[in-house]
């Protein structure tokens, strides 16, 4: 496998476990929000009947007020989702990032180490046939 493979095969791996860890994200905050659509719709068809229902201005009044009120509850509980729900995000994505950059350093490790061993064989190599080289001017000189 060549470098330009190996590099080809890191890309792909970071876009595509980038491409799932957003698609999890998007799926959460989409769940999510359609719960809070759900919600919201269930309640104001609930207010809708009791208003039809009511008899007076005061008990209109009281619908209303408890019926925004009742909102206000839901929308804080909703952020508060939202919120634990974006705030592992940085922490998620960085660890993404952090172990794609702690796998590349470890192949990065592995290949340096290979190509030093390599390297050191080679210098044997040639300091073996250098001596061999030696010996053999020195046969010829002393001749």
């Amino acid at each position: 496998m060549s470098e330009d493979d190996h590099q080809t095969g890191q890309e792909d791996a970071a876009a595509e476990m980038l491409k799932s860890f957003v698609s999890h994200r998007a799926q959460a905050v989409a769940c999510e929000w359609l719960e809070v659509s759900k919600q919201a719709f269930e309640h104001a068809s609930q207010t809708l009947g009791k208003l039809r229902a009511a008899r007076t201005i005061g008990e209109v009044v009281a619908i209303q007020t408890n019926y925004v009120k009742e909102e206000f509850e839901n929308a804080g509980q909703h952020a508060r989702k939202f919120g634990e729900i974006m705030a592992d995000f940085p922490s998620e994505f960085t660890k993404a990032y952090r172990d794609l950059w702690l796998n590349a350093m470890s192949t990065a490790a592995r290949a340096i180490h290979t190509t030093s061993q390599t390297a050191s064989s080679n210098v044997e190599s040639i300091t073996d046939a250098a001596r061999k080289s030696a010996q053999i001017f020195d046969q010829r000189e002393s001749a």
